[in-house]
């Protein structure tokens, strides 16, 4: 079956296609497939759900890539920070999982405990709002041994919120993403 089950009481996150204005990406299968191309607009697209207290989880497939490992799955505080030439993990309080082995934040790449990835990779983001922490997996391992990233509470954040969020950046190259926020598939 490709139908994910929605109601008022049970919904799902998407990317918005609505915040799509440097980012340009072409959306697919509910907006959960996005085919992203680095025209020289390093930046990111967001989901439609504000993550504000408990725990939330999502993955990110990284089906296909011509131009190599740029993806950055992650989350950020402020979606109309999103600007040409902004990739997601160049502010403060946005935090992505690069395809280098690297994980970003504030233009700041740490890579110990973080391997690299590509094509066929699939990414888990794990948010714990209740103890302010972020995790990432790579093909279900934890990275860093499970450590985790420490971020900033939402409340003080200008919105009081983090959306799931993703970029890609390898100038002239197109890429193919596959997201799933609970409905239980990717839907490529």
């Amino acid at each position: 079956v490709d139908q994910g089950l929605d109601s008022p009481t049970n919904n799902f996150c998407v990317m918005n296609p609505l915040d799509n204005y440097y980012f340009d990406a072409a959306f697919s299968q509910g907006n959960t497939n996005l085919v992203l191309s680095d025209d020289g607009n390093e930046t990111y697209g967001t989901g439609t759900i504000g993550l504000s207290a408990g725990k939330w989880y999502f993955e990110v497939k990284h089906v296909s890539d011509d131009g190599g490992d740029s993806a950055y799955p992650g989350i950020t505080h402020d979606h109309s920070q999103a600007k040409d030439d902004y990739f997601l993990g160049r502010l403060a309080n946005e935090y992505a999982y690069a395809g280098d082995g690297n994980w970003y934040t504030a233009l700041s790449g740490t890579s110990s405990g973080y391997t690299a990835y590509g094509p066929g990779s699939i990414i888990g983001v794990y948010v714990d709002l209740d103890n302010n922490k972020l995790y990432f997996s790579l093909n279900g391992t934890i990275q860093d041994s499970g450590t985790g990233i420490d971020i900033t509470a939402p409340a003080s954040l200008k919105h009081g919120v983090y959306f799931p969020a993703i970029s890609y950046r390898e100038s002239g190259s197109t890429a193919t993403f596959a997201m799933n926020f609970g409905n239980g598939q990717f839907g490529e």
